[in-house]
């Protein structure tokens, strides 16, 4: 079967013949791999010398700095965006792809830091750094939603709406973002809104619903999954902070530990945002 996407990356015209049309990145991103790896190259320079020389606790700040200007250079060198590790395939920043960035960041530099400071003031003692159930919890969390969202979403790509409501529904989206009829019936995928080019995609996206019927409206579940996950971060994050700065090198063994109880939030809130993708906002019907 012939490629919609043609070799030389663009989109052909006309309309989707399967259902939807994938829309991707077609301009040059202006960073060359070369420029990307010497900037990630000097981040991670800084962020040893940060864990090697500041004092304990500002460390930590140095190398988060650190790993999220790697982030934003991932993110500028391939889709010319500095949050563009966030944009998925629909060219809509995600939730999912947010969250589960943030902990890694997190979690990765709070494990550098603690090795390089038990390098620099305890060289002859391995490190003995133990991952507490709680950690692995949120991350298994996280992960969980960035991979199961896809999988949804999987499903309503293949739905068809109703030919009247899909003109009022294309027509509304057309006015509401000021594009034509055409770039929005041309780069929706099933029931799910998609814009027309990845240079649409907005940090707004993340709150924002999914579908046809609901894209122009704020996702509850996602403003409680959003606020969960910062506040867990600052939490989290502060705690670590503490231990490096009441702890003397060497003596740190283990992540600290979160109460259970606001394990149990998170996962709620990731339950209420994985349960309101499953729900068909659009009217329509299988392919």
């Amino acid at each position: 079967m012939r490629s919609d996407i043609e070799t030389n990356g663009s989109v052909p015209p006309g309309p989707p013949k399967s259902g939807f049309r994938m829309t991707l990145p077609n301009s040059p991103p202006q960073w060359k791999s070369v420029k990307v790896a010497i900037h990630l190259a000097i981040a991670v320079a800084l962020a040893f010398l940060g864990a090697w020389f500041l004092p304990n606790g500002y460390s930590l700040a140095a190398v988060i700095v650190m790993e999220l200007y790697m982030v934003a250079v991932i993110g500028k060198g391939k889709m010319n965006h500095l949050l563009g590790i966030l944009i998925n395939e629909r060219n809509l920043m995600s939730l999912s792809r947010l969250q589960i960035t943030l902990w890694t960041v997190l979690l990765t530099s709070s494990y550098f830091t603690i090795l390089i400071e038990n390098l620099a003031n305890n060289p002859g003692e391995p490190l003995q750094l133990q991952f507490d159930s709680t950690m692995l919890a949120l991350m298994g969390i996280s992960s969980a939603s960035a991979f199961l969202s896809p999988m949804i979403q999987a499903a309503k790509k293949n739905r068809e709406i109703d030919g009247t409501l899909k003109a009022q529904l294309v027509q509304g989206a057309a006015k509401c973002y000021n594009k034509t009829s055409e770039e929005i019936e041309g780069s929706m995928q099933g029931t799910l809104y998609a814009n027309p080019s990845y240079k649409d995609a907005q940090f707004s996206d993340i709150f924002e619903g999914e579908e046809m019927q609901n894209h122009a409206y704020i996702d509850v579940a996602k403003v409680q999954m959003f606020l969960f996950t910062i506040m867990a971060l600052l939490i989290y994050g502060a705690t670590i902070f503490t231990m490096l700065m009441t702890h003397e090198s060497g003596q740190i063994t283990s992540f600290p530990e979160l109460p259970e109880a606001f394990i149990g939030l998170i996962g709620i809130s990731n339950g209420g945002y994985l349960t309101s993708k499953m729900i068909n906002f659009t009217k329509s019907t299988p392919i």
